[in-house]
């Protein structure tokens, strides 16, 4: 649901999984294409042409953890 409430991710979603214009809202992407929004194949190419300032807030948390902690083992 994360990814969803981003208004840049979901209209990578609306784009990848060839939604109607009608379908474009937060519920339809959750109801009607919970399986496909959940596939890693679709999560990468919703991430890859959006810009790290819009992913959700849990998912930036997540990134900066995993690049603090890379960076510790680095070091």
């Amino acid at each position: 649901m994360d990814m969803t409430c981003s208004k840049s991710i979901r209209e990578e979603y609306y784009k990848y999984l060839n939604m109607m214009p009608v379908e474009y809202n937060q519920k339809s992407l959750l109801l009607q294409k919970k399986s496909a929004i959940k596939g890693i194949d679709y999560i990468l190419k919703a991430l890859e042409n959006v810009k790290s300032q819009s992913y959700p807030i849990s998912l930036r948390k997540i990134k900066n953890a995993l690049l603090d902690d890379i960076s510790d083992y680095v070091q």
